[in-house]
C-alpha cells in the first residue's frame, strides 16, 4: 500500500529492465482505467490503441465457437491485454472484465518506442508466448489451450533457429501479420524466412514443443491506495502501421468534380477496397437518370447501387462519438457530396474525399462536423459478391484444356509459312539459274519440288484448318455452356434489379469476344506472328530494301 506506482510496475518482468530514460518517457503517459463487470478490455477484431496491465480484479479471455462465447483462461493482476495483438500485428484478444477491474494503460505509440529502444523489453516480448496467440490455432484442433501452452514455444526468427526447431520435429508456423505469409502458414524446410514489414520483428511459433511455457505472471502488483481511476471508454483501434496488410494504406485517391464524378470516384475506391468488379457504365447510367429527373445522388440511391454490386449494405445514423469505431470502408455524406471512410480508430476518422482529398478528423473534430450524428452506409461482402473482374482469365481455362491441339495448330501454321516461303525461292532459282543456263534437267527437278511443296502446303493447311475449326467449336460450346450455367445459378433478385436489355447487351458483348478468340481473327494473328520470318529473309537479301519496304 505504501509503494508508488512506479515501484510496483518495476516488479513486472516486462518493465523490470527499463532504463531511467525509458521510465522518464513512460511515467507521464500512464493512465488508470476502471472497467465495470462485463465491459470489454479488448475486442477480437480490433488491435487496441493501448496496452493494459491489470492492477486489480480479474478478466476473461474469450473465444467464440459456433456463435457461443467460452472462457479460455482467466487473467489476473499482472496480465497484459493488447500486447499480443500488437506483437502479431493482428487482433486476437477478446477480453472482458469478469469483475471490477483497474488497469494501467500505456499508449501504443509509447510502447512501440520502448520496444525499439529498450533491449530488455524486446527480449521479454520475444520470449513470452501469450494465450491469445494460440486461440486461433484451437479451431479444428483436439488440444485445449492448456495443452497448447504446454507444447508450444516461440522460435527466434533466424534460419538457424528455425532449422533447429524443424530438426527437433516442430512445425514452425507464421504467427504475425507483418509479412506476405498468412498467420498459421507452416514454414517449409530450408525455405527462406519471410521478410517482416514495419517496426516489429517476425513472430514464429513451434508446435509441438517438449518444453513447457510459463504464462504471463499474475499477482506481482499489489493493490494500491486510492488511485485517480478514470472510467474506461469503448475499445478503440490503433492507428499505428505495424506492417499488417491493409488495402486502405495502398488506396489511390480519386478526384472528381460535380455530383456525378464525385459519386463515381467514391464507388471506384470502394470497389478497390472491397476487391470487387467496378461496373462504371451501370452506375453512371443510374446516376445520370437520377440527375435527369432533377434528383441529386443521396445515400439511399448509393445504397441501392452498392447492393446491385453484390454487397451487403446497411444504412444508419450513428452518434458522432461512435465515429472512431465505424466499420470501414464505409460511405458517408461529406459536404455537398460523399466521402469514403478508410480508417476509424483512436486517432479519429480518415476520409477519402474526391472533392477535398484526404481528410483526417480527430475525435473532437468529428463531434464538430457531425453534431446531429453521422449518416453512413456500412458495406460488406457476401457469399454472392463477385470475386474477380471479368477478363481473359475467364477464357484461359478453356484454352488451357485444348492447349495440346492448339500447339499442333501453331506448329502446322509454322510449316505452312515455311512452304509459302519455299515457293518464291524455288521460282527465283528457276529464273536465275535454270533459264539463264538452259538446264532442262534441273528445271524438271525444281518443277517436281515446286509441285510437291504446293501439294504439301495445301494438305497441311487443310489439316490446320480442320484442327483449328474443330477445336474452336469445342471451346465455343464450352464457353457458351458456362455462360448458361452461370445465368441459371444466379438468384432471382439479380434479374429483378437489372433490365432485360442490359443482360442481352452483356451477352452480346461476350459473343463478340468468343468470336474473336475462336474465329478467323486468331488465325490471322498467328499468321501475322510469322511475318518475322519473311522480314529476316528480306534482310538477308538487302537490309536497305527491307527498311524501305517496312517504312
Amino acid at each position: 500500500m505504501t509503494l508508488s506506482l512506479t515501484a510496483r510496475l518495476r516488479q513486472h518482468p516486462a518493465l523490470a529492465g527499463l532504463s531511467d530514460a525509458g521510465w522518464s518517457q513512460l511515467e507521464p503517459q500512464l493512465r488508470y482505467l476502471g472497467f465495470a463487470i462485463g465491459q470489454p478490455l479488448s475486442e477480437a477484431h480490433v488491435v487496441p490503441q493501448q496496452v493494459l496491465i491489470l492492477l486489480e480484479g480479474e478478466a476473461r479471455l474469450l473465444s467464440s465457437a459456433a456463435g457461443t462465447l467460452t472462457t479460455l483462461t482467466k487473467l489476473g493482476p499482472g496480465a497484459l491485454v493488447g500486447l499480443a495483438s500488437m506483437l502479431r500485428a493482428a487482433p486476437c484478444e477478446a477480453v472482458s472484465a469478469s469483475e471490477a477491474v483497474v488497469a494501467v494503460a500505456i499508449p501504443d505509440a509509447v510502447f512501440t518506442e520502448l520496444l525499439s529502444s529498450e533491449a530488455s523489453l524486446r527480449q521479454w516480448c520475444s520470449s513470452t508466448l501469450f494465450p491469445a496467440e494460440l486461440e486461433p490455432m484451437l479451431t479444428g484442433a483436439k488440444a485445449s489451450l492448456e495443452q497448447l501452452l504446454g507444447s508450444a514455444r516461440l522460435v527466434p526468427p533466424s534460419p538457424e533457429a528455425v532449422a533447429a526447431a524443424q530438426q527437433a520435429g516442430l512445425s514452425v508456423v507464421v504467427a504475425s501479420a507483418n509479412t506476405d505469409r498468412p498467420i498459421g502458414r507452416p514454414l517449409a524446410a530450408a525455405a527462406p524466412l519471410p521478410e517482416p514489414r514495419g517496426p516489429l520483428p517476425l513472430r514464429l511459433i513451434g508446435l509441438p514443443a517438449a518444453t513447457a511455457l510459463t504464462p504471463a505472471p499474475a499477482g506481482v502488483i499489489e493493490e494500491s491506495a486510492a488511485l485517480a481511476v478514470q472510467p474506461a471508454g469503448p475499445v478503440l483501434g490503433s492507428d499505428l502501421d505495424l506492417g499488417q496488410a491493409d488495402p486502405a494504406r495502398q488506396l489511390k485517391l480519386l478526384r472528381g468534380s460535380g455530383p456525378l464524378e464525385e459519386t463515381l470516384a467514391c464507388f471506384q475506391m470502394l470497389a478497390g477496397l472491397l476487391k470487387l468488379p467496378f461496373r462504371r457504365d451501370a452506375i453512371e447510367k443510374a446516376l445520370r437518370d437520377a440527375l435527369r429527373r432533377g434528383q441529386s445522388p443521396n445515400l439511399q440511391l448509393c445504397g441501392q447501387l452498392a447492393a446491385s454490386l453484390g454487397l451487403h449494405v446497411v444504412g444508419a445514423r450513428v452518434p458522432a462519438a461512435m465515429g472512431c469505431r465505424l466499420q470501414t470502408p464505409a460511405l458517408l455524406g461529406w459536404g455537398s457530396s460523399f466521402a469514403v471512410a478508410t480508417a476509424s480508430n483512436g486517432a479519429g476518422l480518415r476520409l477519402a474525399s474526391p472533392a477535398e482529398g484526404w481528410v483526417q478528423l480527430s475525435p473532437e473534430e468529428i463531434e464538430a462536423h457531425f453534431p446531429e450524428g453521422i449518416d453512413v452506409l456500412l458495406m460488406g461482402r457476401t457469399a454472392q459478391t463477385p470475386e474477380q473482374k471479368f477478363g481473359f482469365s475467364w477464357f484461359w481455362p478453356a484454352l488451357q484444356r485444348y492447349r495440346g491441339i492448339l500447339i499442333q495448330v501453331l506448329i502446322a501454321s509454322f510449316v505452312v509459312q515455311l512452304f509459302s516461303l519455299a515457293n518464291p525461292l524455288l521460282i527465283q532459282v528457276i529464273i536465275d539459274k535454270v533459264i539463264s543456263q538452259r538446264s532442262l534437267d534441273t528445271l524438271q527437278v525444281l518443277g517436281i519440288a515446286l509441285v510437291v511443296v504446293t501439294l504439301l502446303e495445301g494438305v497441311i493447311g487443310s489439316l490446320r484448318t480442320f484442327l483449328f475449326t474443330e477445336t474452336t467449336n469445342r471451346i465455343d460450346s464450352r464457353l457458351g455452356a458456362e455462360v448458361i450455367d452461370h445465368l441459371l445459378r444466379l438468384p432471382l433478385s439479380y434479374f429483378d434489379r437489372r433490365p432485360v436489355g442490359e443482360l442481352g447487351t452483356r451477352i452480346a458483348e461476350l459473343e463478340k469476344i468468343r468470336n474473336f478468340l475462336t474465329g478467323q481473327a486468331l488465325t490471322t494473328i498467328l499468321d501475322a506472328a510469322f511475318s518475322v520470318i519473311y522480314i529476316v529473309v528480306m534482310a538477308l537479301y538487302s537490309w536497305l530494301l527491307t527498311i524501305i519496304a517496312l517504312i
